[in-house]
């Protein structure tokens, strides 16, 4: 959902909940628990493989120009 690189952490949909308990304030605002999304550190994320649907680690080859290109180490696919 969301990245903060200065900090090296990124914010996942549904990975890393906690449950916020509020009091209601006021007449309009509702109390209740609340669940949140809590940042994660950059290293713990997976990148998933376009051709392979899976998560992955990620591998170089370099190409005919001498370019780094990243690569599934699964299946061998260009990322």
């Amino acid at each position: 959902m969301r990245a903060n690189p200065t900090a090296g952490k990124v914010i996942v949909e549904g990975a890393n909940m906690a449950k916020r308990h509020t009091k209601p304030r006021g007449q309009t605002m509702q109390g209740g628990i609340i669940d949140k999304d809590m940042p994660l550190p950059v290293a713990t994320v997976a990148i998933v493989c376009s051709s392979c649907k899976e998560p992955t680690r990620i591998g170089i080859r370099y190409d005919e120009q001498g370019r780094k290109i990243r690569i599934c180490k699964k299946c061998g696919a260009d990322l």
